[in-house]
């Protein structure tokens, strides 16, 4: 999500800007760059908890949830269209 996010930015800047015009079309600029730097940031301090882990959402995931409640483990699998593979 936060590759899209980034990559989104710099696809759709020139028809936001003529939909909505230059000073909001930064302010969802800014907003878009916020959100993926907080993604990133996430993910970050996800892979440096778990260094042994190969990565990925369902991953990192199942680690989270596993003690808890084991079924939420792989449900981000069906929305990052791994599979379920853990």
């Amino acid at each position: 999500m936060a590759m899209a996010v980034s990559g989104g930015l710099y696809v759709s800047f020139g028809a936001t800007v003529a939909v909505v015009g230059g000073l909001s079309a930064m302010g969802l600029w800014a907003l878009a760059a916020l959100i993926g730097w907080v993604q990133n940031s996430l993910f970050a301090e996800m892979a440096s908890i778990f260094p042994d882990k190969p990565g990925g959402v369902p991953i990192y995931a199942h680690e989270a949830w596993r003690e808890r409640f084991a079924p939420a483990g792989p449900s981000p699998a069906s929305v990052t269209g791994s599979g379920g593979r853990l």
